[in-house]
Parts: C-alpha cells; sequence; structure tokens
C-alpha cells in the first residue's frame, strides 16, 4: 500500500490524468481509506474527493458481498454463530454519509469548516501510522507466491479499469477500447461518460466539444 501511494502519482502524471480519472485510479487500486487520501491529494480536489467516493464505495460493498457469501456457504459451516449488523456493516460509511448529507444541506456551520478539516488532516495521519503499525513484512513473505501474484493481478485489473474513462469531449460506449471525440452538436462535459449530450435548442458543436456555444444572429 505504501508502495503504491508513493508510485501512483508518479503514473497520474507520466499517462496525463485528470482530477476524475486519477481519482478513480486511486480509489480502486489504493488498499486504504487513508492512503487513498495520500495518494490523490497531490491532483488536487477532485482527485481526492473521487477517490474517496470510490474506495468507501468499495468498503460500503464488502457488506452485501460477506452477506450473499455467508448465505451462500452457511450449510458447509454448520453451528457456525451468525454474523451480527456491526460486523456486516462498516459503521464510518455511516458517518460518512452522514457528513456528507449535512454538508449538501448546509448544515454545517460555516466557521466549524475550517477546524474540521484540520482535524481531518490530523486524524489522517493517525490512520497512515496505525496502518504502518500493522504492516507486517515477514506476514506478507508467509503467504505466498500465489497471494503475492493474485494481489499484482488485481491491482493490474484495477488499473486498466480506471484508466478506460474518457476524457471531457470524448465518450466510450460498452465494448470499445479507445474512446470516440463526441460528434457535431453533442458535447461531453465530464469525464467518463459512456455517451455524448444533445446540444440544446438555439447552440451548436463542432464536435469534441465539452460544451455548446450560443448561435450566432441569423
Amino acid at each position: 500500500g505504501v508502495i503504491v501511494v508513493l508510485a501512483l502519482p508518479l503514473l497520474g502524471g507520466l499517462i496525463h490524468l485528470n482530477g476524475l480519472q486519477y481519482g478513480a485510479l486511486a480509489g480502486l487500486t489504493v488498499y486504504a481509506v487513508p492512503q487513498v487520501l495520500a495518494a490523490a491529494a497531490p491532483f488536487g480536489a477532485v482527485a481526492t474527493q473521487t477517490g474517496t467516493v470510490v474506495k468507501l464505495v468499495r468498503v460500503l460493498m464488502l457488506g452485501p458481498v460477506i452477506f450473499a457469501l455467508s448465505l451462500l456457504f452457511r450449510d458447509r459451516a454448520p453451528g457456525a454463530a451468525k454474523p451480527g449488523l456491526t460486523r456486516l456493516l462498516p459503521w464510518f460509511i455511516v458517518g460518512f454519509l452522514v457528513m456528507i448529507a449535512l454538508r449538501s444541506l448546509g448544515m454545517i456551520p460555516q466557521p466549524a469548516l475550517a477546524p474540521m478539516a484540520a482535524a481531518s488532516s490530523l486524524l489522517t495521519v493517525v490512520a497512515m501510522a496505525a496502518l504502518g503499525l500493522q504492516t507486517d513484512i515477514r506476514a506478507v513473505a508467509r503467504a505466498g507466491g500465489r497471494v503475492v501474484a493474485a494481489v499484482i493481478l488485481s491491482l493490474g485489473a484495477l488499473v486498466l479499469l480506471a484508466l478506460v474513462l474518457c476524457d471531457a469531449g470524448k465518450y466510450g460506449a460498452g465494448g470499445q477500447s479507445a474512446c470516440s471525440p463526441c460528434a457535431a452538436g453533442t458535447f461531453s462535459n465530464a469525464s467518463g461518460l459512456s455517451v455524448c449530450l444533445a446540444c440544446d435548442s438555439g447552440t451548436f458543436s463542432a464536435g469534441n466539444a465539452t460544451a455548446c456555444l450560443p448561435c450566432d444572429i441569423g
């Protein structure tokens, strides 16, 4: 995880990713939420926010996946205790969603935002230190070549998945290996769109556009 945090910004710069693409890349490939924040920060606020959301969605999916697997394999472990809700649901995700709602509704006082941001940075540093204290290289070595190979292959697959996001002004339909420019009369104002949007009446675009322009008089 630490190696990925240090190397990922270099990769993002080399292949000229924008903030949204790099944030998706960090959220899909970096192991822990604090590490995602550290890896995404060099590319700015958009990358940090995108990476955080992508990573937390991945974490949130652990609950349904664990629940489905427990139902699928429950007959193979007779007498095993059923996992409680506290083990199926990552509760910090609930706190994250609550804070998003409060911030979006303007229910957090403006003077409290700066102290909360400073506290968030401090707690992120503490969380990173805690991850470091829990890391044991010997345990990784004992895991064996198959486990290491599986980690590397999954990391490579996630990197490729993040890289398929198309830039603004382009689109990528399902099954296509490359992005195509939007046609005249359409636009794409964000990265990662699978279709281009049609210009409104009275506006136009010449192709590969991120926005439509007003038509000239006459």
